[in-house]
């Protein structure tokens, strides 16, 4: 498996995520008529990820789903985290949804899938007064814009900071 060298995972967790591929069903038809089906091995994978890497929602009921399909505007979306609204809390005494593009992740191998599993779950954290909340991406901007304007501000700077520290690590 190609595991990133900067991930700080060990090795029974990077081995207990490949398991999780090889040992739980994966969807391999889509039911006709199905808005949403359950994603079995994104919430063993979450499992994982949530002890590593996010001890803050360790006690978050979170749902994993799939869609068929998901677009937004032409482009592909590959997953979507929220929190769960009043009526579904009610419902169904859950936290956050957490909702993966069916034919995407069909394409993607396993380090794929944990780094997308562990993306939205980073949109799922706890706001001051300890109540569950989300959190939007790091940085949001249009490469067109970087293009033009190079790294205008201090967001777009430390993303490329790290993008370059990545890529001192990839081999000659």
């Amino acid at each position: 498996m190609n595991w990133p060298e900067t991930l700080r995972l060990e090795p029974s967790a990077k081995l207990a995520l490949e398991d999780v591929v090889n040992s739980n069903p994966f969807l391999g038809n889509w039911i006709e008529g199905e808005a949403y089906a359950n994603n079995h091995q994104a919430r063993e994978m979450g499992r994982i990820l949530i002890e590593a890497f996010h001890p803050e929602i360790q006690h978050a009921r979170i749902a994993y789903l799939f869609r068929e399909r998901m677009q937004t505007k032409g482009t592909v979306v590959h997953a979507k985290a929220k929190r769960a609204g009043a009526q579904l809390k009610h419902l169904a005494d859950i936290d956050f949804v957490l909702e993966f593009n069916w034919t995407a992740w069909r394409g993607l191998d396993t380090v794929a899938r944990a780094a997308l599993v562990d993306h939205e779950l980073t949109h799922c954290s706890r706001n001051d007064d300890e109540e569950f909340c989300t959190v939007p991406h790091d940085i949001e901007e249009f490469h067109t814009i970087v293009a033009r304007w190079g790294l205008w501000n201090r967001d777009v700077k430390t993303f490329s900071d790290v993008l370059h520290r990545q890529l001192e690590l990839l081999p000659a």
